[in-house]
């Protein structure tokens, strides 16, 4: 099916230290890569800016030199900065880098930055058009010029929906507080549930908490099993009786649990950040708000019924979707380019920003 608009050329620009898709982590690494397939398969003209081992339908455009680079950071704006050099040949780009300066700076009016991860430098570039991943974040963020909300999307055909369920619980991501491992580790305890830890190896700022937190807690039926590829995580989720995400953040969406459901796996999490919008009570699993709560919740996903909770991530989290409310918001952009870069500060910007809402 081809979008009834006509078709764009759009250039996506996926950050250049992991391959589009990523073989295990790169959250906006998979989204990048799966709205671009998803826009080549509407009839989109689309370039992705990409790490050269990236696999895509799309034309694909790396640079050497930004590997000569060693900080990821120098690397990351190099990448994005020649990038943007090409500019003249789309009608808008759209980044998935965290750094906003080239696309903030540029003379491009139809340029949009996704807020896949909010560091204080965006304040310095607040007028340039972002977009939200969920109404949590956009909420959290009213100082920057979030120029609409696109929920991040999946191909839910590379998970199968398990009904047989085994007798694990899991936890997936990554080593870090936040994502709150030890709190998963204190359920299993409390519920005498296995535990199965999938997260890649914690970086230098966290291995204290490592040391301290997780590590003491492995063993008698709590295990850690290092990092997870592509290709063995959908079984792994699927298998499992509930993903739990007892997050310690206001997670900005959680690509988790739309994978999690759409494997028919529930999800038990706390009441974070987008986790509520994403995860509705009793159908995609529970949304709760302490550890006993959670542990009190796992006997009780039994009752959620697999396929309720495919048809859940169908509907709102496909990539279609996520291509939908993008291309809504490029219009939206295109429409609109001098309004949406003059100042957030400026009435008239947020005039322009409320009506595009």
């Amino acid at each position: 099916m081809t979008v009834p608009s006509p078709a764009l050329r759009i250039a996506q620009i996926a950050p250049p230290s992991i391959a589009c898709p990523p073989n295990g982590y790169g959250a906006s690494e998979l989204v990048a890569s799966t709205l671009t397939e998803e826009l080549v398969r509407q009839g989109h003209d689309v370039t992705l800016f990409a790490h050269p081992e990236s696999t895509t339908s799309a034309g694909h455009v790396f640079f050497p030199e930004v590997y000569a680079l060693t900080k990821p950071e120098d690397r990351e704006l190099a990448h994005m900065a020649l990038a943007f050099e090409r500019a003249g040949e789309f009608d808008i780009i759209h980044n998935h880098c965290i750094q906003p300066g080239p696309a903030a700076i540029h003379t491009v009016d139809a340029a949009l930055t996704t807020l896949h991860y909010v560091r204080p430098l965006l304040r310095t570039f607040a007028s340039h058009p972002y977009v939200a991943l969920s109404r949590s974040q956009r909420l959290n963020h009213p100082d920057l010029n979030i120029v609409g909300v696109a929920y991040n999307g999946i191909d839910c055909s590379t998970f199968d929906v398990v009904d047989e369920k085994e007798e694990y619980l899991l936890w997936i991501g990554r080593i870090d507080p936040k994502k709150g491992p030890h709190l998963a580790i204190e359920v299993a305890r409390r519920t005498g549930r296995r535990l199965l830890l999938a997260a890649g190896h914690p970086t230098k700022d966290n291995l204290e908490y490592w040391e301290r937190q997780v590590k003491p807690g492995l063993g008698g039926g709590i295990e850690y099993i290092g990092h997870v590829t592509a290709a063995e995580k959908p079984p792994l989720i699927g298998r499992a009786q509930a993903v739990l995400m007892p997050h310690q953040w206001e997670e900005p969406f959680g690509l988790v649990a739309i994978e999690a459901m759409a494997a028919g796996t529930p999800v038990i999490a706390f009441r974070r950040g987008a986790l509520p919008e994403i995860v509705p009570n009793g159908i995609g699993g529970m949304v709760v708000d302490t550890v006993e709560e959670m542990a009190g919740m796992v006997p009780k996903v039994e009752s959620i019924d697999p396929w309720m909770c495919r048809r859940h991530v169908e509907e709102n989290f496909s990539a279609a979707a996520m291509a939908a409310s993008y291309v809504a918001i490029y219009q939206r952009v295109l429409e609109t380019p001098r309004i949406l870069t003059l100042s957030s500060k400026s009435k008239q910007a947020e005039t322009a920003v409320e009506r595009a809402s």
